[in-house]
């Protein structure tokens, strides 16, 4: 009998010792999540649209990688609020993508995002913090709260200067006019995971790729801008451009196949330009003669911004129909990668 009664009595421990693990794997926590850039700082010479926030999905994992939420919210705020459950929490904050839907870490982390889903605007970003959520009871207990700092994905490539260096040659007296820039063998995805870089394999894949060899015939307007009617640059009036392109990162350093087949190879950016000879220096005087100069960028990575300045003193390529690369007289600097807010500094002499 008193056999029967202790098995009774381990029974209702049991079941009761089930009940309350039970309620605590059912109790409720609140989270507050802040967004921070890494840097916070910003400089004078960023356009504010590089930091705008037009929506922001919010992913709750718990210890294990599995979803426990997500938000999906349209507007900026200075922070979010979200039920969730209790314990150790990955909180992934997806800033200006289109609204996502992952139900682990994993497959957020590897999930890629495209090129195409950003622009000037609209830059894509991600990050990602840990926080510990502890039951929540109003008036009683305070929420939860974590700052996810988040980066862009793209690499921004920005055209500074362009200066010209004529004197004392055939083209002494020549005016260059900028007709368009872009960047070509541009990747045009990248994961929303930190490493934000494409494996071998999907490297090798040429539809990870924008403006392979050449310009797209409809190009991406982050890869992309057309000058009209155009600003001449003079020996003595030098053009302050300071326009920026977005790509995402590629670590690509050299050419591995032909100008005319496509491989991974490093992302160059390009300055179309119509050049007028002097007639007094200048023996086959002409005007308004397609060049193009063609630059070799270096490693790109993501949140870092690349500063372009280039002086130009000879004639570039008539045509840029394959990937041939025009190396006399350019310089390749050695890199120093900083962050956004503040920039590498590339000079190149054509």
């Amino acid at each position: 009998m008193k056999k029967n009664l202790l098995i009774a009595a381990l029974a209702l421990l049991a079941a009761a010792s089930c009940q309350k693990n039970n309620l605590s794997q059912t109790a409720t926590g609140e989270l507050i999540v802040r967004l921070g850039e890494e840097p916070a700082t910003k400089v004078a010479d960023l356009s504010m649209d590089e930091y705008k926030i037009n929506s922001v999905q919010l992913f709750v994992f718990s210890s294990n990688g599995e979803l426990e939420t997500d938000v999906y919210k349209t507007e900026a705020a200075n922070s979010y609020s979200l039920t969730t459950g209790i314990g150790n929490k990955v909180v992934y904050a997806i800033v200006n993508a289109p609204r996502l839907k992952y139900t682990s870490q994993q497959a957020l982390v590897e999930g890629l995002s495209n090129l195409s889903q950003n622009t000037v605007n609209n830059l894509v970003m991600s990050g990602s913090a840990p926080v510990q959520v502890n039951e929540y009871k109003a008036g009683s207990t305070t929420p939860a709260k974590c700052t996810v700092p988040v980066k862009r994905l793209v690499s921004a490539i920005q055209l500074a200067t362009v200066a010209t260096s004529f004197a004392g040659s055939t083209l002494e007296g020549s005016t260059f006019t900028i007709k368009e820039i872009y960047v070509k063998n541009v990747v045009g995805k990248a994961p929303y995971g930190a490493s934000a870089v494409l494996t071998e394999d999907q490297k090798k894949d040429a539809g990870n790729w924008y403006n392979k060899l050449k310009l797209d015939t409809t190009p991406l307007t982050v890869t992309y801008d057309a000058f009209d009617p155009g600003l001449a640059v003079t020996a003595a009036n030098p053009l302050d451009v300071n326009h920026t392109l977005y790509v995402y990162p590629n670590a690509s350093t050299a050419d591995n196949g032909s100008a005319t087949t496509f491989t991974p190879r490093p992302t160059r950016l390009v300055i179309h330009a119509l050049v007028t000879t002097s007639a007094d220096h200048y023996d086959n005087h002409f005007k308004d003669k397609d060049y193009y100069y063609t630059f070799d960028l270096p490693a790109l990575e993501a949140n870092k911004k690349y500063k372009v300045n280039v002086v130009i003193s000879m004639l570039g390529k008539t045509t840029d129909t394959d990937d041939t690369k025009t190396t006399a007289g350019m310089a390749q600097p050695s890199i120093t990668v900083q962050p956004w807010d503040q920039t590498i500094e590339l000079n190149y002499q054509y």
